[in-house]
């Protein structure tokens, strides 16, 4: 439980001051054909890294930053969007 915590408080530090209100950081964004951008979230990625990792303290940082990205954002569920 205290790995998930860790998890969740470095997720605040590190997106709740760089993505509010639009994120700057566009390395996982990446432009698709007629101008779409598909948005390969912070949660999603550490969901994607999950599977690979054996270490408590990783596995518990990565659960933490995906219940951060599914409820501190309303567009969690977004992949895909206007450029």
């Amino acid at each position: 439980m205290i790995n998930i915590a860790i998890g969740i408080a470095i997720s605040l530090v590190l997106y709740n001051k760089s993505c509010a209100p639009d994120c700057p950081l566009k390395w996982n964004q990446i432009t698709l054909w007629n101008d779409r951008v598909l948005h390969l979230h912070h949660w999603f990625l550490s969901a994607a890294l999950l599977p690979f990792a054996k270490n408590e303290l990783i596995r518990g940082i990565l659960i933490g930053g995906i219940l951060h990205g599914v409820l501190a954002y309303d567009d969690w569920y977004v992949f895909m969007r206007p450029a």
